[in-house]
């Protein structure tokens, strides 16, 4: 589980790194790079541990639609490293407005399903991907999902791309 956190000044993240191994708890280490690739931290512990890291000043770079800039957190554990992108956004609503780091946000939003016109539900990356930049070019900048889970790397590329997401959990919407 990797959580990053903004306050509610938007001047300081909080990355989390929670890691469930079963019947495991030998080292792990956790590193965290920022966009551009410079190293911010490393760290080593216990896969029971938990992993977090404050970012402020000009390491702090805020997620959003026209800036989507995302850390990559390395987790190595058992000569394994798994990688998982990340970024640092406050999304909030304050009455009839959605707010993404404090600024309220007009949503131009689509219903999207996950359909290709060959393979039906089963949806290949990259035509999933130009979907998405097809969106983005069109000022699309919030998608809901349909019935369908997503392709594996859907949120990954929304995130990449600045676009918002909305899934259905019941009559609750989240938002990523």
């Amino acid at each position: 589980d990797v959580k990053p956190l903004v306050d509610e000044a938007l001047e300081t993240g909080t990355l989390q790194v929670n890691v469930t191994i079963r019947g495991d708890d030998g080292p792990m280490a956790v590193k965290l790079l920022s966009p551009s690739g410079d190293e911010l931290d490393a760290w080593e512990g216990k896969s029971s541990d938990r992993y977090s890291k404050e970012v402020k000043g000009d390491d702090l770079r805020l997620w959003s639609a026209e800036t989507p800039d995302l850390y990559t957190v390395l987790i190595t554990f058992n000569n394994r490293t798994i990688s998982q992108k990340a970024g640092f956004r406050r999304i909030e609503q304050s009455g009839s407005n959605f707010l993404v780091n404090g600024e309220a946000v007009t949503l131009y939003g689509v219903n999207r399903h996950e359909h290709h016109p060959l393979s039906g539900r089963t949806v290949p990356y990259d035509f999933m991907r130009k979907d998405l930049i097809l969106m983005k070019q069109s000022n699309i900048n919030a998608i809901r999902t349909s019935h369908y889970p997503p392709h594996p790397s859907f949120f990954d590329v929304a995130d990449e791309l600045g676009l918002v997401v909305s899934t259905r959990a019941g009559n609750d919407p989240r938002f990523r």
